[in-house]
């Protein structure tokens, strides 16, 4: 009885290390090829993690403010839509694997975006809230610029000439 006791907590052992093993969760690997990040890279990595904070605030408290405030259906639909491609667009940019690309992915999208709104093409958007937008949107852009100053340091006016073109 103890051998048939001794055999099975073997059996049990060996499936739950077998299984365990085999789980994604507890599975470590070391040949990743993945070289670590520098300083500055972890600097740019946190500044504009920290700037999504900002950026999403901001875009929506003033398209929820443009959406509240006014009783044209096409401005409270143009709100919405900012609100949800400006967001959903600067996730995708923030949040890349490599940290330079983020800020300079960022840096055009924030000036794309004031850009955009500025065009007098466009003025119809939010009609007279689109002062508001404009705002906001500049301040995302002084925002990632100057994080992008800080990044880049030396070669900040190559960068901006790069995402200026």
């Amino acid at each position: 009885m103890k051998n048939i006791k001794n055999f099975s907590i073997r059996i049990f052992t060996f499936v739950l290390i077998f299984t365990l093993g085999s789980c994604s969760l507890l599975s470590v690997d070391m040949n990743n090829h993945t070289k670590p990040l520098n300083d500055n890279e972890i600097k740019a990595r946190i500044l504009t993690h920290n700037y999504a904070k900002t950026f999403f605030y901001n875009i929506r408290s003033a398209a929820d403010t443009i959406f509240e405030n006014t009783n044209s259906r096409d401005v409270q639909i143009n709100a919405l839509k900012w609100k949800i491609n400006a967001t959903a667009l600067a996730k995708n940019k923030i949040f890349q694997s490599d940290p330079y690309a983020a800020v300079i992915d960022t840096w055009i999208l924030a000036g794309s975006m004031t850009d955009y709104l500025k065009d007098e093409r466009n003025q119809y958007l939010f009609k007279e809230f689109q002062p508001l937008a404009i705002e906001t949107s500049e301040l995302m852009l002084y925002k990632i610029d100057s994080i992008a100053y800080e990044v880049f340091d030396s070669i900040y006016p190559f960068a901006l000439r790069f995402v200026d073109s």
